[in-house]
């Protein structure tokens, strides 16, 4: 902004130059690689935020690269002692400067508003998925127990069937009550009795 005031213009472009040439190219250098952190996924919608933003970012640097053109023209004026067009490029310049600004600042907006986004996504997921778990948990938990309890209705007859013929072992050989089973286990009690009474 004070350029067209500087006692010694020469300096001035010195910065001029260092900032065309080195630190804007390595400022959006750095902005494609944030991106590309950013959103590098395999998901397409990524990809293609990616692409938008780094499209726009893109575009924001090509508009500068005007400069490139009018910075020469400013000094060549200053060198020239011609004040009035060297205001003149000078306040292209600020403006340009404030509009890229304005598009980064907005760039920055919208990027902020898709991290949001995609965090807020990401939590209704995650809420989803414990959900999901503990409705898992709470399924295998009554599996289990109507697990364990057809196991031990099962096992009841067998039981039974093994401590008569423990107690028959043992030389208890008094007829018992037989339990009536239609499966294979009554069966056997059926029949283990009746060889006992014979």
């Amino acid at each position: 902004n004070h350029v067209t005031t500087a006692k010694n213009p020469a300096d001035q472009r010195v910065w001029f130059d260092l900032a065309l040439r080195g630190g804007r190219p390595q400022t959006f250098g750095g902005l494609r690689s944030a991106l590309d952190r950013a959103f590098a996924s395999d998901d397409p919608a990524l990809r293609d935020v990616r692409a938008e933003l780094s499209a726009e970012v893109n575009d924001i640097e090509h508009f500068l690269e005007g400069d490139r053109d009018l910075v020469p023209r400013l000094f060549d004026a200053l060198n020239g002692r011609d004040e009035d067009r060297a205001d003149q490029l000078r306040d292209q310049l600020v403006n340009r400067g404030q509009q890229a600004k304005k598009r980064l600042s907005d760039l920055e907006q919208h990027v902020q508003k898709l991290v949001d986004s995609l965090i807020g996504q990401a939590r209704a997921r995650e809420r989803w998925a414990m959900r999901l778990l503990v409705g898992l948990a709470v399924f295998t938990l009554i599996v289990g127990a109507l697990m364990a309890l057809y196991a031990r209705r099962v096992r009841a007859p067998l039981a039974a069937v093994t401590a008569r013929a423990k107690a028959c072992a043992s030389g208890d050989l008094a007829p018992h009550p037989v339990l009536a089973s239609d499966d294979e286990l009554g069966e056997l009690a059926t029949t283990f009795e009746a060889m006992v009474r014979a």
